[in-house]
């Protein structure tokens, strides 16, 4: 404690040199152990005085100590983002780059796509016009034949009319004379008069017939259907009309 005190003296020049220059005035030794005392006591106050000031200085230091240890993480760790932010932002930079190659490549792909459809749309439009027109040269041509293939079963049938009274048919009896056939043309195309000059024959045997000819593929019309219903059904009169 004593060395202590005496360290705070020595660093404080001024102090001594006062003190000294008291110890010198004084004549009696009551007041030199005194001064002593005083002295003593001064240099147990600085001594205590740089004692806390070194527990402070210390404790700062140690203080200083850990911020510096937590900057050091801190950095450390700084470092550590700032790398890792570095490869991501490398990663990134290459996948852009990928992108932009690929979107270059799709765009490049999407181009010469687009020419192929337009190359491939005109050649449909060259063959939609071709088919047009061959569709309608086969409608023209589907038209006249048919319209050929009605005057040809017109004829036919025509023909086919005329020479009804001379042909082999189950429908026509043998024994019809072509003289007695009547030709009506509509609605009905002949009447077949079979009938015989003995009264009692002509009554039993003889009969008058409605005969249609008719092709293969050919139907009765409506008017004719009614006619033969009317027929069948001996709807049939005998008037006999004199007029005057």
């Amino acid at each position: 404690m004593f060395l202590l005190g005496m360290s705070a003296l020595q660093r404080q020049p001024s102090s001594i040199k006062r003190v000294v220059a008291t110890v010198h005035t004084m004549t009696t030794a009551t007041q030199a152990w005194v001064l002593l005392t005083i002295v003593l006591i001064f240099g147990f106050v600085v001594a205590h005085i740089a004692r806390s000031r070194f527990r402070t200085l210390l404790s700062e230091v140690s203080e200083y100590r850990e911020r510096i240890s937590i900057i050091q993480l801190e950095s450390s760790s700084s470092q550590g983002r700032l790398l890792a932010a570095e490869v991501a932002e490398n990663a990134a930079n290459e996948r852009l780059e990928e992108i932009r190659l690929k979107h270059s490549q799709d765009r490049e792909d999407a181009v010469a796509r687009i020419a192929l459809l337009e190359g491939s749309e005109t050649e449909l439009s060259r063959m939609v016009a071709v088919l047009q027109t061959d569709l309608e040269s086969m409608r023209l041509e589907a038209k006249n034949q048919k319209g050929r293939a009605n005057s040809a079963n017109v004829s036919k049938g025509q023909l086919l009319e005329k020479w009804a009274p001379f042909v082999d048919h189950p429908q026509i009896e043998e024994h019809w004379r072509p003289e007695d056939w009547t030709f009506m043309g509509n609605p009905i195309d002949y009447l077949v008069f079979d009938w015989h000059r003995d009264n009692e024959t002509n009554m039993s045997e003889g009969v008058i017939v409605f005969a249609e000819i008719k092709s293969a593929g050919s139907t009765l019309s409506t008017k004719q259907r009614r006619i033969r219903d009317l027929v069948k059904a001996g709807r049939v009169e005998w008037r006999e009309v004199r007029l005057e």
